[in-house]
């Protein structure tokens, strides 16, 4: 399978090659009947760069991938199953005959009840809360248990050891009767010197998946929310951070012995805000760039090991991580909880209109109906043999990213906060009104400007250093396009003139004759 994943690697390059020669030489005969005259090759060579990385991610997106061969008996194990994309992952794989170990942080809610209804006897739901250690050890005991990889048999008296210790202990009907039809949801706390004797074989059956080796680990599990930095207590940094970054790091240090066994796959759940973050985020986009620098930092490490580390980064879609209810329900708690000087200073306007920017994000978000997307690039992650180390779900969300990582930051800056609310707060309401008092009635006194206090002066536009950058990037372009026009009139006007000689010279010869 390695062999045929580098022949396909270099049939992607050649056709990427070739791809782009074609477009050159395509903008080249477009660019000749155009501009007969001149040379502009490096324009021509960028320009061909751009389509043919349109022309490419459009033929990535179509192409299907081909899956890793004997898929059906790897595990992986998801984080973050209750709902969103890790409950709707765990539904696919399972449907497609992989073992999944669906890790919830509430196994008895309905996320974790509606995937032991509808999914095979191949799937099972383990009780894991991130930002507790005995619950991560708790798992990975779990995991290799469940795999064979730890369990003795004798054969004599059918007996079964496996390391593990069962929170509260095991249900008696595990014990003493057939094991029950559903997947066993199994809250686990470690103990590796504990043992726990099953007296019959047929309780193994609904213990040791079809799975021979754990081939991916899927950290989905994250939480958000979405509040000015000055009104964000510390608590929900450190909890967020918690969760997000390092529990994330304990799932996946845990599970490290059992993917180098396999030179299996990592994939983390990133974010559009991995790379640039929003107001309002910051608890979230701090995190996902920790999540973004693990990620790339933990690929470079894991090569010597045959281990592929991946990041998914999406958009803002609609799930429970972004319900408008809940989030609108912490912001206020959060306002409630702000001091009353620091309340005073923004003001119950500007706190509504922060409301509605919260709104309109949240309404922006991607339609249910195309969370689809991401799952299928994390099913492409998990599953590809020839997976990439980035992907940004969707066609028309890998375009938009793309395009706006072309764009100075001053632009991005620019995009990045529309929307977001321009009511100034009360404080500085209170002093421009001040001012205008203050500059009103001095003009009505008749002041000259010499005397006009500097907050006026201070309120002049005065342009920063992106400013004048911008402003001298597109004097050079409109420059270099003159410039451009003009060496072609004066071109055109030479060969004019050097062909009227010519003709004038040629008259002159045939009078003479």
């Amino acid at each position: 399978m390695r062999g045929i994943g580098i022949i396909l690697t270099i049939l992607k390059w050649i056709i990427l090659i070739f791809i782009f020669l074609v477009t050159y030489i395509i903008v080249n005969i477009c660019a000749f009947l155009v501009f007969p005259v001149g040379h502009m090759q490096l324009v021509y060579s960028l320009l061909a760069i751009l389509i043919t990385n349109i022309i490419a991610n459009m033929f990535m997106y179509i192409v299907p991938y081909s899956n890793v061969a004997g898929y059906h008996g790897k595990a992986v194990i998801i984080t973050g199953c209750d709902y969103g994309f890790g409950h709707l992952l765990a539904r696919r794989l399972d449907a497609m005959g992989v073992p999944v170990y669906a890790a919830c942080l509430h196994p008895e809610e309905n996320g974790a009840l509606e995937l032991k209804a509808m999914c095979s006897d191949k799937l099972r739901v383990v009780k894991l809360d991130m930002t507790q250690s005995s619950d991560v050890r708790g798992a990975v005991e779990f995991v290799r248990a469940t795999l064979g990889e730890n369990s003795e048999y004798t054969s004599g008296s059918e007996v079964i050891r496996l390391n593990l210790r069962v929170k509260n202990q095991l249900p008696s009907a595990l014990i003493e009767k057939p094991p029950p039809v559903h997947p066993t949801e199994i809250q686990t706390s470690i103990s590796p010197s504990s043992a726990v004797k099953l007296n019959t074989t047929s309780a193994l059956a609904n213990y040791v998946t079809e799975a021979g080796e754990l081939w991916a680990v899927v950290n989905n599990a994250g939480i958000a929310t979405y509040s000015e930095i000055e009104w964000c207590p510390s608590r929900s940094y450190q909890q967020i951070l918690d969760v997000n970054v390092l529990g994330m790091i304990r799932v996946t240090k845990a599970f490290l012995p059992l993917l180098r066994k396999s030179s299996g796959r990592i994939v983390n759940m990133c974010s559009f805000t991995s790379r640039y973050p929003l107001p309002g985020l910051s608890a979230y986009s701090i995190s996902k760039f920790g999540v973004l620098a693990f990620t790339d930092t933990l690929r470079y490490e894991m090569k010597k090991w045959s281990i592929t580390v991946h990041s998914v980064e999406p958009v803002l879609y609609r799930t429970r991580i972004a319900d408008e209810a809940s989030l609108l329900r912490d912001l206020q708690r959060q306002w409630d909880q702000v001091p009353d000087d620091v309340r005073s200073e923004y003001g119950e306007l500007y706190y509504q209109t922060y409301q509605e920017s919260l709104r309109n994000h949240l309404w922006k978000a991607r339609a249910p109906g195309k969370v689809n997307e991401v799952v299928d690039t994390m099913i492409e992650a998990i599953l590809s043999s020839s997976p990439k180390n980035r992907y940004v779900p969707g066609f028309v969300g890998n375009m938009e990213t793309w395009l706006f990582s072309l764009l100075p930051s001053y632009f991005q800056d620019f995009i990045l906060c529309y929307g977001y609310t321009t009511t100034p707060p009360l404080s500085i309401v209170k002093k421009d009104t001040t001012r205008n008092e203050n500059l009103f009635s001095m003009k009505e006194s008749s002041v000259s400007n010499s005397d006009m206090p500097t907050l006026e002066r201070a309120s002049l536009y005065v342009p920063t250093c992106q400013d004048c950058f911008a402003a001298l990037s597109i004097c050079a372009v409109v420059v270099a396009l003159f410039s451009y026009d003009a060496q072609c009139f004066l071109l055109i006007s030479r060969r004019n003139m050097r062909a009227g000689k010519c003709i004038k010279e040629k008259r002159n010869s045939l009078r003479e004759l």
